[in-house]
């Protein structure tokens, strides 16, 4: 989890989404997320993945690997640079 929040954070990346990925030892995959307004710290991410895998347990059979993702990427400053689209010139009229 550490690894993904320091790619958020090292690109300044923030989503609404977390999904945790669970692949069990008879090599079954599930995936459960959850969004929100905005994943913003590391303990954001971490308190979403702890809910996802609360769901999980106890678990049926044996896991051998979980996965945390964030997506939903929001784009956190606008591009200052981007001109304004006009649409009055557009507009039909009647």
């Amino acid at each position: 989890m550490e690894k993904v929040w320091r790619h958020c954070e090292t690109t300044g990346a923030r989503g609404r989404t977390a999904t945790l990925k669970v692949k069990f030892s008879d090599f079954e995959l599930i995936t459960r997320s959850r969004s929100v307004a905005i994943i913003d710290s590391e303990s954001d991410l971490s308190g979403l993945a702890l809910d996802l895998l609360k769901q999980l347990l106890p678990p049926k059979k044996a896991i051998r690997l979980l996965g945390i993702s964030v997506s939903g990427f929001t784009d956190p400053e606008p591009d200052e640079d981007q001109l304004p689209l006009m649409l009055d010139e557009f507009s039909v009229r009647e």
